[in-house]
């Protein structure tokens, strides 16, 4: 929750946890599971907030992460990577053309595709996200000893490839 400048590690009314109670799901697992909520959701708090600093929204940062590595992508597929509609994701570089972050160009060969490609005022906004990441990064799990840090992506592997196999439908419920 948020408080002036300060995000707090709490559930919303203070006490009581997001999900509690749930038939079907022994207390750890619950427990786990809320844990991981609210630090999923601090997380994109207070990485939204240094990006807000910095004058980006983090759809525009993780656009323009997509582009340094692909920069001419074509706006389509810019949407899909981003796992956005297309609609969504031309309202988002319409600002970001304004911004003078990227230009949009017809492709050479099929007019019918725009390409996207990212500015030198664009790639100087690159490197204040690099800057923010770094900070993130450091001011949380870089504060974690190593040995938590491997743990930690031990474990968060390992719940990836249970969603992973869930996802794609072959897990049980």
């Amino acid at each position: 929750m948020d408080r002036g400048d300060a995000i707090v590690f709490s559930s919303d009314d203070g006490n009581t946890l997001p999900f509690q109670n749930l038939k079907g799901v022994d207390s750890l697992s619950l427990r786990v599971f809320n844990a991981l909520f609210k630090t999923m959701r601090l997380h994109g708090q207070v990485l939204f907030r240094m990006l807000k600093q910095k004058g980006l929204y983090p759809g525009q940062a993780r656009c323009l992460m997509i582009l340094r590595h692909d920069d001419g992508i074509p706006q389509h597929d810019l949407a899909r990577r981003l796992h956005v509609s297309r609609p969504t994701v031309t309202v988002m570089l319409q600002r970001m053309e304004q911004a003078g972050l990227i230009v949009r160009r017809s492709d050479e060969s099929d007019q019918r595709i725009t390409r996207v490609y990212v500015t030198d005022e664009g790639r100087a906004f690159q490197s204040k996200i690099d800057d923010v990441l770094r900070q993130f990064i450091g001011s949380g799990i870089g504060r974690m000893p190593k040995e938590d840090q491997v743990e930690l992506e031990r474990l968060l592997r390992s719940l990836g490839e249970n969603l992973s196999v869930k996802s794609r439908g072959d897990g049980n419920p």
